[in-house]
């Protein structure tokens, strides 16, 4: 990743979670999981809209904004 090697990566990773207290650590696994569900549910709408075409995904759109709200 960017020129580093794992081991690298994973001693830089060590010596932050050591100093991140508890608190600081369940929020940033919290924010990576959700910036990680965004990026997925991102791959799958666009997936899902080339496998539909236009008209079909417009319909699917309006049906997932009804059943949201």
């Amino acid at each position: 990743m960017f020129g580093y090697t794992n081991g690298q990566i994973g001693r830089w990773f060590t010596q932050v979670s050591g100093r991140l207290d508890p608190v600081s650590r369940g929020w940033a696994i919290v924010m990576g999981g959700n910036v990680g569900r965004m990026a997925l549910s991102f791959v799958a709408s666009v997936l899902v809209a080339r496998a539909l075409g236009p008209a079909a995904f417009g319909v699917y759109a309006v049906l997932g904004a009804t059943i949201a709200t």
